[in-house]
């Protein structure tokens, strides 16, 4: 009985030192410190352990965060083995008046810590599925968790983070190129606002380290002229009342009067873009934006040509958000019996004037030509498939106009060279928010509208799913 016992407790010790490899791992790491010789090989012997180390998910902590705006985050701390890695999202922007008290996560914790609990991090797209299918959690919260698993995984994988993402999709490591947001105007109905972006791309740059410096330097000088101008001082002669001193007359009495005194008079600096420009969205009030902006830089960097050559506008119309379906009107302004509805877009609000598609279409041309726009963000409504085929097809027609025309070919000649993949388009006509799954981009394939798309991840909620949308836009091209 008693050697049974022996024999089955010994069975018990080798089957886990085969399971985990550990007399392997001691004889590589003692040959590894006797062929070195290290001044203190217990020091050494703790780092070589610490490399052979199985990663593992031990506990994950959420907690609610303080984020831009006022508004509130999430914050998730995985704890490993081998580290603490931290993830953060941004919950929508919620008006002051009905911001909730910060939240006590225990539930959501437990449903969490239960999912992914002893995984291994490296094993991400397991664990990415395994905290999609989660129930009862919010997908802030899980995207948060999520990106805190991702970056151990790329920790414990000895790769950057943007490689390890490359190494999970099939692609080759690409940096991303920097884009800041340059100015944000609300637009659209007065009680559900949407946020218009006007970007600032810089192009053209050596390195991304070079795109981040150009960049920086690019929005620190516009914000400058664009909202801190310097306050004038004028200096003008004030009349300074002539008093008389007793017993003298004529230019006795001119002298003995005081001169007149100068006063300074501060003018308040005036912002250049005016305070009721963003109140009210509009195509012809993005017109006075831009235009403010683009003087903004030319002043700027009026005498840094090379600077100046390397900073390109974007756009980003909300069409997505901003439209309505109407039924069309005659002439009068009388709604045409039996017409079908159709869409129209409400950069004025819902309770404003309607622009149809050939009148979008008609102003970011234009814009397009006046300000060397290279990409246009969520132009028209993804549904709106014969206004986005008119679109580009104008936007196609000026670049040619552009190529035939000498004089105009060194101000467009980035947008010559030609981006997205699309030949027939030389600028980026971006799904922004048109398509948030691979079958979607499928769908639309063929009607080959857009070259680009943005990928949100507060609206997929899954890095493995925005990677595999990244994977099927580059298979049809964009």
């Amino acid at each position: 009985m008693e050697d049974d016992k022996n024999e089955k407790d010994r069975q018990i010790i080798e089957d886990y030192l085969k399971e985990h490899n550990i007399e392997g791992v001691l004889d590589e790491v003692i040959n590894n410190i006797i062929e070195r010789r290290p001044q203190n090989p217990y020091v050494e012997l703790s780092k070589l352990l610490e490399t052979k180390t199985k990663p593992e998910i031990i506990e994950v902590n959420i907690t609610s965060i303080l984020s831009g705006c006022s508004s509130y985050g999430i914050r998730a701390t995985v704890l490993t083995n081998a580290g603490t890695f931290t993830g953060e999202t941004a919950l929508p922007f919620i008006p002051h008046t009905s911001i909730p008290a910060m939240r006590d996560f225990t539930a959501e914790q437990v449903k969490i810590e239960d999912a992914i609990r002893n995984l291994n991090p490296l094993n991400f797209p397991a664990i990415d599925e395994a905290l999609f299918q989660l129930q009862g959690v919010d997908n802030y919260i899980l995207l948060a968790v999520s990106i805190a698993c991702i970056r151990g995984a790329s920790k414990f994988r000895g790769l950057s983070l943007y490689q390890y993402i490359s190494e999970l999709a099939g692609t080759e490591p690409q940096i991303p190129l920097p884009v800041c947001t340059l100015l944000s105007r609300c637009v659209g109905d007065p009680v559900e606002k949407q946020v218009q972006n006007i970007h600032l791309y810089p192009i053209q740059t050596i390195s991304f380290s070079n795109a981040v410096e150009t960049l920086l330097q690019g929005v620190d000088r516009v914000h400058k002229d664009l909202f801190t101008p310097v306050a004038t001082i004028q200096i003008v002669e004030t009349p300074h009342p002539v008093v008389v001193p007793a017993g003298k007359k004529g230019a006795a009495a001119a002298a003995a009067a005081a001169p007149p005194q100068p006063q300074q008079i501060v003018i308040p600096p005036q912002p250049a873009i005016p305070l009721t420009v963003p109140i009210n969205g509009s195509l012809n009030v993005l017109k006075q934006t831009l235009d403010a902006i683009l003087k903004a830089i030319n002043v700027s960097l009026k005498n840094e040509p090379s600077m100046l050559s390397r900073l390109k506008l974007s756009v980003d119309y909300k069409a997505q958000t901003l439209y309505k379906m109407s039924i069309p009107k005659n002439s009068k302004g009388e709604p045409i019996p039996n017409a079908e509805e159709e869409l129209v877009y409400n950069f004025n609000g819902l309770s404003e004037a309607s622009t149809s598609g050939s009148d979008t279409i008609d102003s970011i041309i234009n814009q397009l030509k006046e300000y060397n726009l290279i990409s246009f963000e969520d132009p028209l409504h993804s549904k709106d498939i014969r206004s986005l085929r008119l679109l580009k097809e104008r936007i196609a027609q000026t670049i040619e106009a552009w190529k035939d025309d000498s004089s105009t070919q060194s101000d467009h000649s980035y947008s010559l060279h030609g981006i997205g993949g699309d030949e027939g388009c030389n600028v980026q006509i971006i799904a922004d928010q048109g398509y948030t799954q691979s079958e979607e981009i499928r769908q639309y394939a063929n009607e080959a509208v857009y070259n680009a798309i943005n990928i949100h991840f507060d609206k997929i909620f899954s890095i493995m799913k925005a990677i595999d949308l990244c994977k099927t836009a580059h298979e049809i091209g964009w």
